[in-house]
């Protein structure tokens, strides 16, 4: 097992899809609201989606920084986040399949988990 570019290309492909989801969600809070977010703001927040849970803040600049509950909850999904790479950096013998499959599925909910905080966080923020 070992970290390779395969982890970089899931993480960035759950990261273009939640950038995806949150202008999507920034257009329809400007037709419901009646705000104007302008490009360049909903251009902030799906670059801010790769920020996980804070991505609220982020979208709702009267709110930077965020409740502690919301940092915490953003350190602890960054740690397991990175606690699921650990087998690819530090395990340097063979494995058995089901073992690897465990790993990366394991790695998959924890970029599941991070970009899915991140458009809740979104939603809330902007409800």
């Amino acid at each position: 097992m070992r970290l390779s570019w395969y982890h970089l290309i899931a993480f960035v492909s759950f990261a273009a899809i939640a950038a995806t989801i949150a202008v999507r969600a920034c257009l329809i809070y400007n037709e419901i609201a009646g705000t104007d977010k302008t490009p360049l703001h909903i251009g902030t927040i799906a670059l801010g989606v790769v920020m996980g849970p804070m991505t609220g803040p982020i979208a709702n600049s009267g709110e930077m920084g965020g409740p502690p509950v919301l940092i915490l909850w953003t350190a602890i999904l960054f740690v397991v986040l990175l606690a699921t790479l650990t087998p690819f950096v530090f395990v340097r013998t063979r494995v058995s399949l089901a073992m690897h499959v465990l790993a990366w599925c394991g790695y998959l909910l924890a970029c599941l988990a991070w970009f899915g905080s991140s458009i809740v966080s979104l939603g809330h923020y902007l409800s």
